[in-house]
């Protein structure tokens, strides 16, 4: 058990030597030095900023449509809500229901028909 956990702690160390060799070539072959890389700083930082930017706005996109959704989902029960009250109170504003529902109450329905009134204006 030692030995495999031995071989593979060399293992990651001769990766690591490997990959910081192949660092050290490709910053020399590019003829990358210190000072380049300061003077090029602010330019590193903004492209920095710029990609922090871009994550901050994908996330707000995806939670302004996350709420988008759930405002329509909302609107469509609302939606139904409002035609069902609407066919109950056309249901229940019908004559013959008004009727029904006062019988208790000893009204009756007028059989004599509505009159205009009508009122004279004074002349000045």
């Amino acid at each position: 058990m030692d030995e495999i956990k031995k071989e593979d702690s060399k293992q990651k160390k001769s990766a690591l030597r490997s990959a910081n060799k192949m660092a050290k070539s490709i910053v020399e072959s590019a003829n990358i030095s210190l000072e380049s890389v300061v003077r090029q700083m602010p330019f590193i930082l903004f492209l920095a900023l710029i990609a922090v930017l871009y994550i901050a706005n994908s996330y707000y996109a995806e939670k302004t449509i996350r709420d988008i959704n759930k405002i329509k989902s909302e609107v469509k029960d609302l939606r139904a809500e409002y035609i069902y009250t609407k066919s109950e109170l056309m249901f229940s504003s019908r004559q013959s229901e008004v009727a029904t529902m006062v019988a208790g109450q000893e009204i009756k329905e007028s059989t004599v028909p509505p009159q205009t009134i009508v009122i004279p204006q004074i002349k000045k």
